[in-house]
């Protein structure tokens, strides 16, 4: 699980680095794994994700708004993680 929930912070902190684009609306995070996982139990330290409904394929999306990325990574555009 452990593992699990390194990459899911590595894909929000890797969405919220990207320059192009400022992440007004927060960054949003998909991930299928068998048996799937809840990225809410993964980061339980991360309050204020949202959970929006998507197709059968991707049961559900999570999105840290960016008051919430804020509050984990820093300002906006956070460094580039490292792999």
């Amino acid at each position: 699980m452990e593992e699990q929930r390194a990459l899911v912070e590595y894909m929000f902190a890797l969405g919220w680095s990207i320059k192009d684009v400022e992440a007004d609306q927060g960054v949003s995070v998909r991930v299928r794994t068998q048996p799937q996982v809840t990225i809410g139990e993964l980061l339980q330290n991360w309050n204020g994700l949202q959970y929006r409904s998507t197709s059968d394929s991707f049961k559900e999306v999570v999105v840290a708004p960016r008051k919430v990325l804020e509050r984990q990574l820093g300002r906006w555009p956070g460094a580039v993680p490292s792999s």
